[in-house]
């Protein structure tokens, strides 16, 4: 009896090694670089790639968070979800209205608190030229009077590249969307 409990071990013991023979190791890398000025009052380009093969998709958001560099938002999360499960980006380059990260929310949009300067159009329209789609997910924040100038501004620089902008828009409502509504937890709908 005690001889057969060893050989039951040794068996348990042999398919359990069967299952570790069986295992697939899978690594993956994910390339950050990071653009910001000198004093980082500003973050003007987070792109991340994670397949050099695919094209790259600039999203257009509101303000940067965080730096993205070794701490992501979860606005950042969302959209590196939806991007790499598509399969068919292996780059975003994330850009946005207001480059200041540095600047309180509430006074952010106000003209004296430099929310944006030149080097955010400069590395937004390089953005743009090196990405086969654009994907404005401003949301509805975008329609706020302090706002409103500067989406015409971005808009009127998009003009050339037309054929590739596409907007997040929320199926309910039909309108532009932030990455962080609910219902942009779903697969995208781009127009």
């Amino acid at each position: 009896m005690h001889y057969l409990r060893k050989s039951t071990s040794f068996v348990k013991m042999t398919w359990i090694l069967k299952e570790v023979t069986m295992m697939n190791t899978i690594k993956s890398t994910i390339h950050t670089e990071a653009i910001f000025s000198d004093d980082e009052q500003h973050r003007y380009l987070l792109k991340k790639t994670w397949d050099e093969k695919k094209p790259a998709c600039t999203v257009i958001t509101m303000y940067p968070h965080l730096d993205g560099v070794l701490s992501l938002d979860l606005t950042t999360v969302l959209i590196l979800n939806q991007l790499a499960n598509s399969e068919h980006y292996g780059a975003v380059y994330l850009v946005n209205l207001f480059s200041n990260i540095k600047t309180p929310m509430s006074i952010k949009h106000l003209k004296d608190k430099e929310p944006y300067n030149q080097h955010t159009d400069i590395h937004l329209m390089k953005a743009i030229s090196e990405s086969k789609t654009v994907i404005l997910a401003y949301g509805a924040y975008a329609k706020r009077p302090v706002v409103v100038d500067r989406v015409e501004q971005v808009m009127e620089m998009l003009k050339p590249h037309k054929k590739k902008v596409k907007k997040l828009i929320n199926p309910v409502t039909n309108e532009i969307m932030h990455p962080l509504n609910p219902k942009a937890r779903q697969k995208w709908t781009l127009k």
